[in-house]
């Protein structure tokens, strides 16, 4: 199996942050948005798709990837609306799944996503955060993993590689400029972390979008 120390086996997978209300909350309480409001309530207990619908969603998620500006909303929301009207599917979690997301948790990790969407080009502390929700720095650690079933710090990452691909795609700037405008130190580490998330390097990254 993939996790074993010997395995040379590896996952890859796509992570697409949205607040279920980023269209606003006059726009989702309107009727034709009212599958995709039970979509999220179905998700709250988790949910795998199988099948042709499975296949079909992570085409449109990897177009998506590529797709910027309004664009890239409406092909979430075709991928949302795919995904909400599949039968294609079953929950990983029982009826009796006791979610920990209560409207209280759900407006303090938003609390974190919106700092950390405004402050990833700088240097983030986990005191701050941690002061944030009125936690001392190593509960919030385990608290944020607990929630996300990830790091702290890996979270960051993701979202900088993210802003990264966004430069090296739309922008002339240089590597080294794309670096520490995403809030890395080093060019090696960013490299290190662009390839960690990417698998390839952002030099690779950028010479394969501008060939399409």
């Amino acid at each position: 199996a993939y996790f074993e120390k010997s395995s040379e086996l590896a996952i890859r997978g796509i992570v697409i942050y949205f607040n279920e209300n980023f269209m606003g909350d006059h726009i989702m309480d309107k009727e034709e948005m009212a599958v995709l409001k039970k979509l999220f309530v179905r998700s709250m207990r988790g949910i795998e798709f199988y099948g042709q619908k499975k296949t079909q969603v992570i085409r449109m998620m990897h177009d998506l990837l590529e797709m910027r500006g309004m664009q890239s909303v409406i092909q979430l929301l075709a991928l949302l609306e795919t995904l909400s009207a599949t039968r294609e599917y079953h929950y990983i979690s029982s009826t009796t799944f006791d979610n920990r997301f209560d409207q209280s948790e759900t407006d303090r990790m938003n609390m974190v996503y919106e700092y950390v969407l405004k402050s990833f080009r700088q240097k983030i502390e986990l005191k701050d955060l941690a002061n944030l929700l009125h936690m001392t720095p190593t509960s919030f650690s385990r608290y944020f993993t607990m929630k996300n079933n990830k790091p702290f710090s890996k979270f960051v990452t993701e979202i900088r590689i993210k802003h990264a691909c966004k430069l090296l795609t739309e922008s002339d700037d240089s590597i080294a400029q794309i670096c520490y405008e995403c809030g890395f130190n080093t060019v090696s580490n960013f490299n290190n972390q662009f390839r960690e998330v990417m698998f390839k390097k952002p030099s690779q990254y950028k010479k394969e979008f501008m060939s399409i």
